[in-house]
Formats: structure tokens, C-alpha cells, sequence
């Protein structure tokens, strides 16, 4: 059997929400805290500041050898004030190592052309929002299962 290294361990892993609406961002991280996700959580309202913290979060951990705190998940809104969540995903997948960061789309839009736009600029998963707290609970616990435990996320790269 061949072991795989996560390229990440609880101490080093975040996970960062953009999402403008403060109640659906207190509900997903009320979910995600009772699923007992033990990465911290970091919310931003806004696109700008959330790129702009994810590549530097993303650049410090590659410039210490893989070490530090670095993203290792984004749930990311498409309607935001400022830059639009399709603009963050184009950003974060069209050049950088950043583009290694999963994506996951997580919005109230389940428009085909939202979910087709999201995929073809990078989006590693797209999910619309529950309507209620018990399903913001199963996706957070999908959530965890599935990003936070099975998938190998990529490993930060090593600055040249």
C-alpha cells in the first residue's frame, strides 16, 4: 500500500468563507464548528480582501517550506459587493500556485449558466445554499467527510 502525504495537518489547515450575508456566514460556521471542524475559520464580506489574504496566507506557507497556516478550502459566494465571486475564482485558478486552492462554490444561485460559468473558471465543487439550519448541518458535514478528511489536498509549493 502506498501512504500519500496530506501535505497538511489540523494545525496548519484553514478554511476561509467569503460570503457578504452575515447570517448565512454565521450559519455555515455554526455548522462546520458543531461538525467539529477543527481548522480554523476565516470570514471576509468582500472579495478583495479575501483574494488578497488567501495569496498572501498561501505565499507565506510556500516561502516557509510548506510550514503555516495556509488555506486548504474556500467556500466562496458569487454575489459579493465589489469584486464578484466569479472574479475570485478567476483570479485564485487563472495563474499563481494559488490555483491549487480548492474552490468550492457555495451560493443561493443554482442557475445552469452560474454552475457552468463557475466550472469552466476553476470551481472545484458548486453547492447551493440550504434553506434551513439542518441542511446547512449536512453540508458541513458533507463538507468535512469529504474535503477535510478523504481528499488529498495539494501541497503548498516550494518557492524557488
Amino acid at each position: 500500500m502506498v501512504s500519500v502525504d496530506m501535505g497538511w495537518s489540523e494545525n496548519d489547515a484553514m478554511i476561509v468563507i467569503v460570503e457578504d450575508q452575515r447570517s448565512d456566514a454565521k450559519l455555515i460556521k455554526r455548522a462546520l464548528i458543531k461538525a467539529q471542524v477543527d481548522a480554523p475559520i476565516e470570514l471576509f464580506e468582500e472579495g478583495e480582501t479575501a483574494f488578497a489574504f488567501v495569496k498572501d496566507r498561501w505565499d507565506a506557507a510556500s516561502a516557509a517550506g510548506r510550514s503555516g497556516v495556509r488555506p486548504i478550502l474556500i467556500l466562496l459566494d458569487l454575489k459579493l459587493p465589489g469584486i464578484s465571486g466569479f472574479e475570485i475564482l478567476e483570479r485564485l485558478k487563472g495563474a499563481g500556485t494559488h490555483r491549487r486552492i480548492p474552490v468550492v462554490v457555495f451560493t443561493s444561485s443554482g442557475e445552469l449558466e452560474d454552475v457552468e460559468r463557475a466550472y469552466e473558471l476553476g470551481a472545484n465543487g458548486y453547492i447551493v445554499k440550504p434553506l434551513d439550519i439542518q441542511g446547512y448541518d449536512q453540508v458541513a458535514m458533507q463538507l468535512k467527510s469529504y474535503w477535510l478528511k478523504q481528499n488529498v489536498p495539494p501541497p503548498a509549493p516550494m518557492l524557488a
